[in-house]
């Protein structure tokens, strides 16, 4: 599986990539949201002790990212109304979660991704990876963090592009405004 940085960095680079120039904080939120919500399955294991015990379970499926997409249009207002673009938006960022974690090496006794639950409980992973393998070790060791930080490192050299790319593709959208970005006009304080 990948790391929660690689998941939300690919889940901006989609959100990116569909919104275009008109990218803004809540596509954005929401992409890196889509792209994540897979790992939530790791709560009820940190609540009992082991982390990994539910992962990979069927919140790594088409159906569970079908839901995503539908409690999606659910929470969807009146108000900001879910376009079509912002489905797109929430399948393919979720759907990317699913093909990062196929694409990452797993040693653990569960190996690859239930796609097909409730269908069939038949497990799929990649022939060959192009992820290394994330180190489940609870209670966290030294060499757990040392791995992990290399395994930072190279997501980070990996999805870095991804998100440059998409942030030029789309434009180049400026910042929303906030603390970091004073609108025209807008004295400081």
């Amino acid at each position: 599986m990948s790391t929660p940085l690689g998941h939300l960095g690919v889940g901006l680079a989609w959100a990116l990539a569909v919104s275009g120039p008109t990218s803004s904080w809540r596509r954005l939120l929401l992409g890196a949201a889509a792209a994540s919500a897979a790992d939530l399955d790791f709560i009820p294991g940190l609540v009992v002790g082991a982390p990994a015990r539910f992962h990979h379970g069927a919140s790594h499926s088409i159906v569970a990212m079908l839901v995503a997409a539908a409690l999606a249009l659910g929470v969807s207002s009146r108000r900001s109304p879910m376009t079509a673009r912002d489905v797109a938006l929430v399948t393919g960022a979720f759907l990317s979660h699913l093909v990062l974690d196929w694409l990452t090496h797993d040693p653990g006794t569960r190996r690859g991704l239930p796609l097909l639950w409730p269908l069939s409980a038949q497990r799929f992973s990649a022939p060959l990876w192009a992820v290394p393998a994330v180190s489940r070790a609870w209670p966290p060791t030294l060499d757990w963090v040392a791995h992990s930080a290399w395994l930072v490192v190279a997501e980070v050299a990996l999805v870095a592009p991804l998100v440059v790319s998409a942030w030029i593709g789309a434009g180049r959208p400026e910042l929303p405004p906030g603390p970091w970005r004073r609108v025209k006009g807008e004295t400081s304080r």
